[in-house]
């Protein structure tokens, strides 16, 4: 019984079953098979479990105290189980599917009322990033119906704001498009003080298009590249250099790495003899190596290309 288990648990995963379905699953088979061992004095296999065996479980629980809701989602595992047994041939029949699913008592959903609602919506004090995020989050959750796994999960490209929608990666792995509300899509206020974004080309947040974005190249960008420290800083920060020379890459295929990354080629014979030749007259083969790779990123060809 606890082979097949494992087996079924297996094939959860692989269909896409939530890790936290696949962990309660677990649990609950895990009693399972403990109960039936109980009964038996000794291990069951899955040919030996009737339908009987399966009401005495279900029996057992709810005695224990067990929720309806929770003795309902271990019966369904107990069915996912033995439905998986007959699928591999293992059984003919499925000994719990003629076993009562227990009824919980009908509750009516919770909800906000008007006033807390608006007060949800009104967003969170301040008009930090943290804020204007989980302000976004609200409106999104309430106009849309995401479960909130379904909402952290989002990422940019799942999120269309000019057509009002979003892509969403729901329970089972099942994918749908869902509306956003008018106030959803709204942009968020971008007076947020920020250099790179200024310099760079910020959207002056006015509409949900992306054209609003000004990507013609500046004096101010130049000078900022040439001479700021924004790429030097990411350099160092990356930790490419220091990485490849750790694992004992010689500079002359460091310096061929780094071309493929920047402009897509490797260098020509001469600038990698030359490249070559200054990597080795300098004390320094780390520095000298982040340098050509400052420069490559600041080259014409990098610029145009990319």
């Amino acid at each position: 019984m606890r082979e097949r288990i494992g087996a079924y648990l297996k094939a959860l995963e692989m269909e896409g079953a939530s890790p936290r379905t696949c962990r309660a699953y677990a649990a609950d088979l895990r009693q399972f098979a403990a109960f039936l061992e109980g009964r038996a004095e000794g291990p069951v296999p899955p040919e030996g479990v009737d339908p009987l065996a399966v009401r005495a479980f279900v029996a057992a629980r709810l005695k224990a105290g067990d929720a309806r809701r929770t003795v309902a989602r271990k019966l369904a595992a107990v069915r996912g189980l033995f439905q998986f047994c007959c699928r591999e041939g293992t059984l003919k029949a499925n000994p719990a599917r003629v076993v009562p699913t227990p009824r919980g008592p009908e509750r009516l959903p919770r909800y906000l009322t008007v006033d807390e609602a608006a007060q949800l919506l009104a967003g969170p004090p301040g008009g930090t990033v943290g804020a204007l995020r989980d302000h976004a989050l609200f409106e999104v959750a309430y106009s849309s119906g995401l479960r909130v796994g379904e909402l952290t999960g989002l990422d940019l490209p799942d999120v269309d704001l000019e057509g009002g929608l979003v892509r969403v990666l729901g329970k089972g792995r099942k994918e749908r498009v869902v509306p956003l509300g008018a106030r959803a899509v709204q942009i968020a206020d971008g007076s947020t003080s920020d250099y790179f974004l200024t310099t760079f080309g910020r959207s002056a947040r006015e509409t949900v298009s992306a054209h609003e974005v000004k990507t013609d190249p500046t004096l101010s960008q130049a000078l900022h590249l040439l001479n700021g420290e924004t790429v030097a800083n990411k350099i160092r920060a990356g930790g490419v250099v220091p990485r490849l020379l750790e694992a004992g890459t010689s500079p002359e295929d460091v310096i061929k790495k780094l071309y493929v990354r920047a402009v897509c080629r490797e260098p020509a014979p001469e600038e990698l003899a030359k490249l070559t030749k200054l990597v080795a007259e300098e004390g320094n083969p780390q520095q000298t190596l982040e340098d050509i790779f400052w420069g490559l990123l600041n080259s014409r060809e990098f610029l145009f290309n990319h």
